[in-house]
């Protein structure tokens, strides 16, 4: 059958709370992609999960089934110049990603969050920017060269780990986040849904429990994903038990004094940080700036709030937006507050550090390597083109900046001959990278 338009693939990950779904989603916008994120999120295999004792293993995930779906909506927008909407009505699932709202020229407004509270000279200056961008892009994308091209953005934590779905994607955007940010921006995020009264001890035990019972290394193999063999050399390492506080329930101080370099977790994989990571295996794991995580904490919306009735209260603002609201209560209970929330994050740290970043750690070598083999298996690495973006993120990086560097790559998305996807761009193209 012939193809009537290119599908392009573009993949999003990185570790939890780094920021990831905001990109996706900002992505279809500027892409004027007819679908939303397609998230890996979907693809949970609950038994699996139970059978491990986590959801961060990558055997949880059917990304066997994942990169099926993609490949099937990717075939069915080639073959039929239809929209997006009647192409795919009879694809299982695919009518959850369609946009509820018509697809047209894009917004010249800034997102909201990029202007919240702009009262000051820089905020307006940032506003103006961001504003400037989204003019620029509606531009760009109204003087496409090739707008037959249809853009799809997928987005996961470990994304790229199988291999499969590294074949099915055309580009790979990496986003990195210091540890201390993702895991501020994680505990700040989900208090509705998480927070207890008892605090995080029953995931505290549970992970301990399924480590302590092997069940990371005896449970059945899957068919769910496609992993490279490295993977197994990692198992081992997956049984980790961490130590406890040395006074029970002193997470703060299991952290601060440093308690777990009593029995440290083993060496992770080389990676692109493998010299420094060489010279201090453990830094990741430090607490590296104790006033930083109070700041964080005191301007969180949280600190606001009576700490019975936490699990009642609203999303806080990202780390980089939240403003003191406090200013009007007592200040021996607000003290009272912050402590008490400081108190919930080390253990909250506990949990997040030695379940969720210390997989993110030990698979992300793994999934450089899917990466790598993926896009060599297609004949690239040696023509100069590169399918891979890496954007840093965190309280450090502004939206604008963000925002600067999504548009110079949607630009080079647009541009022929990047608009056929990565297959067809190295047809024509001699040199350059993303």
């Amino acid at each position: 059958m012939p193809l009537r338009r290119n599908v392009v693939l573009v993949g999003v990950s990185g570790c939890s709370a780094s920021g990831k779904t905001t990109l996706a989603n900002r992505l279809v916008e500027l892409l004027n992609s007819p679908l939303r994120p397609i998230g890996l999120d979907d693809f949970f295999d609950e038994a699996m999960c139970e059978a491990l004792g986590t959801w961060e293993d990558p055997r949880c995930i059917r990304s066997g089934d994942y990169a099926r779906f993609l490949c099937e909506i990717r075939q069915r927008l080639q073959s039929d110049d239809r929209c997006a909407a009647e192409c795919l009505h009879d694809v299982v699932g695919a009518g959850a990603f369609l946009r509820s709202r018509p697809v047209g020229p894009l917004a010249t407004t800034a997102p909201q969050d990029s202007v919240s509270g702009a009262s000051s000279k820089e905020n307006v200056e940032e506003y103006a920017v961001s504003f400037h961008c989204a003019a620029e892009a509606a531009a760009l994308r109204a003087g496409c060269e090739n707008e037959s091209t249809i853009y799809i953005v997928c987005e996961g934590f470990l994304l790229f780990l199988d291999q499969a779905v590294c074949e099915a994607l055309d580009y790979f955007v990496i986003l990195e986040i210091d540890e201390e940010t993702a895991s501020l921006q994680r505990f700040l995020r989900f208090p509705r849904r998480h927070m207890r009264r008892q605090g995080y001890g029953e995931r505290i035990e549970r992970m301990l429990r399924c480590r302590q019972s092997r069940l990371l290394l005896t449970a059945p193999t899957t068919n769910n994903a496609l992993l490279p063999p490295s993977f197994a050399q990692l198992l081992p390492n997956l049984q980790y038990v961490p130590p406890l506080p040395s006074l029970a329930g002193e997470y703060e101080q299991f952290w601060l004094q440093r308690e777990y370099l009593q029995h440290p977790p083993p060496p992770m994989p080389p990676s692109t940080g493998a010299a420094q990571e060489a010279s201090s295996p453990y830094l990741w794991m430090e607490v590296k700036d104790p006033l930083y995580v109070t700041h964080a904490l005191q301007h969180s919306r949280l600190a606001a709030s009576d700490v019975s009735a936490l699990s009642n209260s609203a999303p806080a603002p990202a780390l980089h937006q939240a403003s003191n609201i406090n200013k009007g209560t007592d200040g021996a209970s607000e003290t009272d507050r912050v402590s008490m929330l400081q108190k919930q994050y080390f253990e909250f740290r506990y949990w997040f550090y030695f379940e969720v970043l210390y997989y993110y750690r030990q698979m992300r070598p793994v999934e450089e390597e899917a990466i790598t083999r993926a896009y060599r298996q297609r004949g690239h690495g040696s023509d100069g083109i590169s399918p891979i973006l890496r954007m840093a993120a965190g309280v450090d990086v502004p939206d604008t900046k963000l925002e600067k560097e999504l548009l110079s790559f949607v630009q080079h998305l647009m541009q022929s001959p990047y608009s056929g996807g990565i297959r067809d761009a190295r047809a024509t193209h001699q040199a350059g990278s993303v």
